[in-house]
């Protein structure tokens, strides 16, 4: 399964992708919101997991950008931000995210999050771990 990341911060986006690919993930990675929509197109993943603030517009403007593109939608998707504004949950539900996570996380709970979304949670049951 090919997973997008789009971070902003290249060391916890490589600690993001190493982990993935150890649990036999593939990874690729975006470090804005211009370059996750090219990344998505040209590589098709089957999640994106998506920082909210990012250069060159935000999580959410990558969410509506991945949805308006007819390669790319549907596509399951996961919030994450290390800001602990409580309305970012319910605004990620809003644009469709599975999954809301807050930042820092560990490996289990990144794959709980990468499982729960993949095995059929949508929008409206957005979980957070």
């Amino acid at each position: 399964m090919k997973v997008l990341v789009v971070e902003d911060d290249k060391k916890l986006s490589l600690a993001i992708c190493t982990r993935l690919q150890s649990f036999g993930y593939s990874a690729i990675a975006a470090q804005d919101a211009i370059s996750a929509i090219s990344m998505a197109v040209k590589h098709n993943p089957d999640l994106a997991l998506v920082d909210i603030n990012l250069p060159g517009g935000d999580g959410f403007t990558v969410l509506d950008r991945l949805k308006a593109s007819v390669e790319c939608d549907p596509m399951p998707t996961i919030m994450m931000t290390a800001n602990r504004e409580e309305s970012l949950k319910s605004k990620a539900k809003q644009y469709g995210a599975s999954v809301f996570l807050e930042k820092p996380f560990g490996s289990t709970v990144l794959l709980d999050a990468i499982q729960t979304t993949m095995d059929g949670f949508t929008a409206d049951a957005i979980q957070e771990i």
